[in-house]
């Protein structure tokens, strides 16, 4: 019976457990988080950073474009611009007026119906925020 390296079974054993995680990581949907860039209601800009890359295509391609994004609240802005690179888990939306974050409900975000994606099919399934 032939034996095993003690380092190529260690290396075996990581490279299996990385192999794990990374397709763990990998089947969860992307979710997001918030930030304005408000001095009282002077910026148009609410950054919004994602667990993860994300892209507008299924499969991993494309930058995420305003219709990807469904916006409400009492506030009546519009998406004007859309700053992103396919791949980067930051986008930059750039409202139609600037964003008074005063209350709650003033602004909401969320993700179009399966307009968002990881590097795989994963669709960001987040409701408003």
């Amino acid at each position: 019976m032939k034996r095993i390296s003690k380092s190529l079974l260690l290396s075996s054993l990581a490279l299996g457990l990385f192999l794990v995680m990374a397709n763990a990581a990998m089947a969860a949907a992307p979710t997001f988080t918030l930030k304005t860039h408000n001095v009282q209601g002077t910026s148009p800009v609410i950054v919004v950073t994602f667990s993860e890359g994300v892209y507008t295509n299924s499969g991993g391609t494309g930058a995420v474009v305003a219709g990807d994004f469904t916006i409400a609240g009492t506030d009546t802005l519009t998406i004007s611009a859309v700053g992103h690179v396919a791949g980067s888990p930051y986008v930059i939306l750039t409202m139609s007026a600037p964003v008074n974050v005063v209350g709650a409900g003033e602004v909401t975000v969320a993700c179009a119906a399966t307009a968002i994606y990881d590097n795989g099919t994963n669709a960001c399934t987040q409701g408003a925020t």
